[in-house]
């Protein structure tokens, strides 16, 4: 849109960097309140974090090693009237 450009820095600078998956990223999924992003890596085994995007906080207490993941191809949020899961 014309006029746009000049609301934009010359130089964007990220509200926050995720540095907790060290691989490329090959899936995103939004939770659909936008509360919670899920991202995973098909390129090393059990690759999948969840981030609280309000605080940006990466949960470290999920997954664990004993996480059962393996090679995260997909990822989907699937919510029923009170309770929202993750799709693996």
């Amino acid at each position: 849109r014309a006029g746009t450009a000049r609301f934009l820095p010359a130089t964007p600078v990220p509200e926050k960097i995720l540095m907790n998956l060290t691989t490329k990223i090959d899936s995103l999924a939004f939770s659909p309140d936008s509360q919670i992003l899920a991202m995973s890596s098909t390129m090393k085994k059990d690759s999948l974090r969840l981030v609280h995007l309000p605080s940006y906080t990466v949960f470290s207490n999920w997954p664990t090693s004993k996480t059962p993941l393996h090679f995260v191809s997909s990822l989907a949020f699937r919510c029923s009237s009170h309770t929202c899961f993750y799709v693996i």
